[in-house]
C-alpha cells in the first residue's frame, strides 16, 4: 500500500480498473511492543486504504474489514494449498519426545515467536521428563535471533528460507503447529499443516 501513490501517479490508468492484492491489514504491521499499539489507527494507513482502488482480498476477515472501515466492496479469492506438496505422512508414535513447530520471523513481534518460547518454557517445566524441541521457521532469513534454550528445559532451532517441500518435511516432524501470530490475514502455515495432518493450535 506504501507504493500505492507512486503506482497511481506514474502509470496509465484510462480503461483499466486498478487493484490492490491484499492479504492482510497493513497497518497492523506497524506497531509498538503491544497488542494495543498493533489494532491501533495509523492516519498515514488510513488515508492510503481510503484511495479509490479496487482490491482483491484473502480472507473473509479482510473483506469485511474494508467494507466496515472503508465502505469498499473487494474481490474475495481465498488462499488455496497444493495437495499435491502438502499431504500427510505416516502418524508418528507417541514418545516421551516432543517436537513442535511454529512460523514467522521471530525477530517481528507480530508472529508471537515470544510468546511461543515463553509457553513450551511452561510446558518444559511441568513435563521435565519430556525432551521437548521447537521448531521455528521464516520465509525470512534471520540473523543473531538467539536458539540457545536449555536453560528453559528444551531445545530450538531456527530454518529459514525453506523450499514448499523442505517446509512440508518440516509439519510431518512435527507433533503440533503452533499459530501465536497477533493477526493474520489468513494464515496459510496453518490450513498447510492441517493439509500435512498436523494438530494445529
Amino acid at each position: 500500500i506504501l507504493e500505492m501513490p507512486q503506482l497511481l501517479r506514474f502509470c496509465t490508468t484510462d480503461g483499466k480498473e486498478i487493484l490492490q492484492f491484499s492479504q492482510v491489514v497493513e497497518d497492523f504491521n506497524y506497531y509498538g511492543a503491544t497488542v494495543d499499539s498493533l489494532m491501533a489507527p495509523k492516519a498515514i494507513m488510513q488515508i492510503l486504504q481510503s484511495l479509490p482502488v479496487g482490491r482483491v482480498a484473502i480472507s473473509a476477515h479482510i473483506r469485511d474489514y474494508f467494507r466496515e472501515r472503508y465502505q469498499q466492496e473487494s474481490y474475495l479469492i481465498v488462499n488455496g494449498i497444493d495437495a499435491g506438496i502438502w499431504t500427510p505422512g505416516p502418524v508418528p508414535p507417541l514418545t516421551a519426545r516432543k517436537r513442535i513447530l511454529t512460523a514467522g520471523n521471530p525477530t517481528r513481534l507480530l508472529k508471537g515467536a515470544s510468546d511461543v518460547r515463553q509457553a513450551v518454557a511452561m510446558l518444559a517445566r511441568n513435563h521435565p521428563g519430556w525432551e521437548i524441541h521447537l521448531a521455528i521457521v521464516s520465509g525470512e532469513h534471520v540473523h543473531g535471533y538467539p536458539v540457545d534454550t536449555t536453560s528453559l528445559g528444551f531445545t530450538t532451532s531456527l530454518h529459514c528460507g525453506l523450499s514448499p517441500e523442505e517446509m512440508r518435511d518440516q509439519y510431518l516432524e512435527a507433533d503440533v503447529y503452533v499459530n501465536a501470530a497477533w493477526y493474520e490475514g489468513f494464515g496459510l502455515p496453518s490450513v498447510e499443516a492441517m493439509s500435512c495432518g498436523v494438530p494445529v493450535v
